[in-house]
């Protein structure tokens, strides 16, 4: 896991960032600089509004407050 985190890091850093990670690479995800997390939970809310579906999976507050 460790070469893995650091292939990951660098990868990242020259701006190659992954389009799919695995669960225990999530938090190796740098935060948006766009609107992408306000879009996701709007489809989530719209899509499953009682959180049935990968509850807490697909919300990003916890990962970056105030976005």
């Amino acid at each position: 896991m460790a070469c893995h985190d650091a292939l990951l890091s660098e990868l990242i850093a020259a701006g190659y960032p992954p389009y799919r990670l695995g669960v225990q690479s999530i938090h190796s995800l740098p935060a948006p600089t766009d609107d992408s997390i306000a879009l996701i939970e709007r489809l989530k809310l719209a899509l499953d509004p009682n959180d049935i579906l990968a509850p807490g999976r697909y919300d990003a507050r916890h990962r970056w407050p105030g976005r």
